[in-house]
């Protein structure tokens, strides 16, 4: 038991150089540094609202399908990325700074899950830098952890390094 929890991360795949340094950055070394590496917080993904019962200043998720084109113009050395969202209720707009990637991952009529942070100003709903996801088969959402992290360590790279390798030592941890 001891010995599988001592492995070392880089035996995971796609563990090894800056991501190995990356690791050691924040102290996990060993299969049980990372296990042990608890979150900070959780998101909630599973609580789905319709568009018109999201609440200004709250972080919320909601379903919603893409409408239109996706928008993306320079504003200097800025990158403004927009988008509607609607469902049965009502629409919302998304905006994204400086991440121009998102323009590419959005395709019209396409079913996404947001999570973020409302506003809603004279009747209008909008979410800034929203985290998203294709809905797939009405799946529903899920808790999800947020880890401490370091510069070029995501949230997406610690969870799919955690999520697969409990199911490997769950065995060997006593209760």
């Amino acid at each position: 038991m001891a010995d599988l929890l001592e492995t070392p991360v880089t035996s995971l795949s796609g563990v090894a150089g800056k991501r190995a340094a990356l690791l050691k950055k924040l102290g996990i070394t060993t299969w049980l540094d990372l296990l042990t590496w608890y979150p900070r917080a959780f998101e909630d993904w599973a609580t789905e609202l319709s568009i018109d019962q999201l609440q200004d200043g709250l972080d919320q998720t909601f379903t919603a399908t893409l409408q239109g084109k996706v928008q993306t113009h320079r504003k200097g050395r800025l990158t403004i990325t927009r988008a509607v969202f609607r469902d049965q209720s009502a629409a919302i707009r998304a905006v994204w700074f400086n991440q121009p990637w998102v323009a590419d991952r959005l395709k019209p009529d396409l079913t996404y899950r947001l999570f973020g942070r409302i506003k809603r100003r004279d009747g209008e709903f909008s979410i800034q830098s929203p985290a998203l996801e294709v809905v797939e088969n009405d799946s529903p959402g899920k808790i999800r952890p947020i880890y401490p992290t370091t510069e070029g360590l995501s949230q997406g790279v610690l969870r799919g390094l955690i999520l697969p390798l409990l199911p490997k030592v769950m065995s060997t941890i006593p209760e």
